[in-house]
């Protein structure tokens, strides 16, 4: 557990299994041949860990781990592994 601006908690649930139809993505990546990388590694069974993710609604906004989700879809895959980020909005201070 660590602290985040504004005083606010921010805890982690998982890691989780989570269909990826459900993992929502802004933009590109920074590096696309890394995801080249990363599928030739992951075939040959290396796992990876999970990607860090914040919930929106009923799907979840990656906020870490682009490539791998991209190297998941590539592969055929229908989940993948998360940790999800909660923030918890406490009066700890009051």
């Amino acid at each position: 557990q660590k602290k985040a601006q504004h005083a606010s908690d921010v805890t982690y649930q998982g890691p989780l299994i989570v269909p990826l139809s459900r993992v929502v993505m802004e933009g590109g990546v920074s590096d696309p041949e890394l995801v080249d990388v990363y599928l030739r590694t992951m075939q040959k069974g290396t796992r990876f860990p999970p990607i860090l993710v914040m919930p929106q609604g009923a799907s979840y906004h990656v906020i870490d781990g682009k490539k791998r989700v991209l190297t998941a879809q590539r592969m055929g895959a229908s989940h993948i592994y998360v940790l999800v980020e909660v923030m918890d909005q406490g009066d700890d201070d009051a």
